[in-house]
Parts: structure tokens; C-alpha cells; sequence
């Protein structure tokens, strides 16, 4: 028995592993998302949004402070308006401190000591469920090849994104 794999996205063989592709990332993401989110609520009780979690965590990286463009860059967001919005709820709650250290320089974001009890209990959280219940599973899987081939992947939806936005589709022009 063989299963029709092909769909609108895809007919040829190359087409059909790309769009089998694409759609394990958009479960893959999902369900990342739901982890976080559930492993924020269990140890932390807060009803932080995906996008501010992963904006606080990024502050907290490496410990030292960031601007929203740094955080816009290292989460692969160009959107710094909704960054903002996420880093002044999170300001609001007293998880991220906002400042200037001098007239004429960016804006600087770090961690509170409230932010900085809250991503530590989240790690402790993370580790315990993560590398404890399923660490079988995490060490079956190749993260190195993995982190190199998300690389890859995200450049090339960079370079697509581009040609996207400079190029006009061969239809629409005729259309």
C-alpha cells in the first residue's frame, strides 16, 4: 500500500519531503510552545504569552543587557513594536527593568531580581522535566545536526522571503 503524500503544496517527491518538512515545524512549534507555556504556569502560576516568555528569556541570556533591536535580532523578529509591547508587560509585572544609562544612547533592558527568580525557577523546571523524564528520548536525538539544519532551513526561507518581497510573481503581472 502507498500513501498519497502530495497535497496543494506539494506534487513532485522533493516537493512532498519540503512540505512533510514544513508541517513537522509548525508541530514541532506548537507543541514547543504549549511546554513553555505550561512549564511557565506550573512553576511560576503566571499567564505570561509565548511572546513575552521568549522575550524575557532572551533578556536574561548571557546576563547582560540587551536593546530591543538585540532582541529583535536574536529572536528573528522585525516586528519591535509587539517586542516593545511584550518588554512594557513584562516591566508592568516587574520581571524586566527598562533604562538609559546615558543621554543619547538606546534604551537598555535587563532582568529584575523578580525576572531573574522567575527564569531560574523556570531552568530548574526545565531541567527536571526535560533532561529528567525524557532524557532517553533528548539523547537519541542528534541536536547538533539538528541546530545545523534549522540554520540552514532558516536561511533559506530568508533568501525565499526576500525574493518574495523584491521579485513579482510571472501571474500577477500577466493578471
Amino acid at each position: 500500500m502507498c500513501i498519497d503524500k502530495t497535497w496543494h503544496l506539494a506534487v513532485t517527491e522533493e516537493e512532498v519531503d519540503w512540505a512533510e518538512c514544513e508541517l513537522q515545524l509548525w508541530r514541532a512549534f506548537n507543541a514547543f510552545k504549549r511546554w513553555q507555556l505550561e512549564c511557565e504556569k506550573m512553576v511560576n502560576d503566571s499567564t505570561l504569552s509565548i511572546d513575552e516568555l521568549a522575550v524575557l528569556h532572551v533578556i536574561r541570556m548571557n546576563d547582560r543587557p540587551k536593546t530591543i533591536a538585540e532582541v529583535g535580532r536574536l529572536l528573528n523578529r522585525p516586528d519591535h513594536f509587539n517586542i516593545n509591547y511584550s518588554i512594557t508587560k513584562l516591566s508592568e509585572r516587574g520581571l524586566v527593568r527598562k533604562y538609559q544609562p546615558l543621554k543619547n544612547k538606546q534604551l537598555q533592558l535587563s532582568v529584575t531580581e523578580e525576572g531573574r527568580r522567575n527564569t531560574d525557577q523556570y531552568t530548574e523546571a526545565r531541567k527536571s522535566v526535560l533532561f529528567g523524564e525524557f532524557s532517553r528520548e533528548i539523547s537519541a536525538i542528534n541536536l547538533k545536526g539538528l541546530v545545523l539544519g534549522l540554520r540552514q532551513i532558516k536561511g533559506v526561507y530568508e533568501e525565499a522571503h526576500r525574493a518574495a518581497s523584491i521579485y513579482k510573481s510571472v501571474n500577477a503581472e500577466s493578471g
